[in-house]
């Protein structure tokens, strides 16, 4: 028996990336490079998490939101969600920005 938890239970972390972190040229590259990000990423996802990198083309949308079953959850009810696989939500946000750095160097250097 898997201990996965079907998706409509699992907390779903959505990235929303501006354009502006690609440079002057970002708009006509964020799409791109979202997918690229998306599949580099592969391995955070987790038994418990999805995680979806998004453009973020509505500068009024947050820069990392959080779901579970489609629905938004505020952060203070994902942290209660990553505490409970012993996960500080700061770390967590902190590790999968840190993790897109290098991605958007590479990108930027072989765009």
């Amino acid at each position: 028996m898997s201990s996965s938890l079907p998706d409509e239970k699992k907390l779903t972390a959505i990235f929303n990336l501006e354009a502006g972190c690609l440079g002057p040229e970002g708009k006509e590259h964020i799409a791109k490079f979202c997918v690229m990000a998306q599949n580099e990423l592969t391995n955070i996802q987790h038994e418990f998490i999805n995680l979806r990198i998004t453009p973020r083309i509505d500068i009024s949308q947050p820069e990392i939101q959080y779901q579970v079953n489609n629905k938004n959850i505020n952060q203070e009810q994902a942290n209660k969600y990553l505490q409970l696989l012993k996960i500080d939500i700061d770390t967590f946000e902190e590790k999968i920005n840190a993790d897109l750095v290098p991605m958007i160097d590479q990108y930027l250097g072989y765009k």
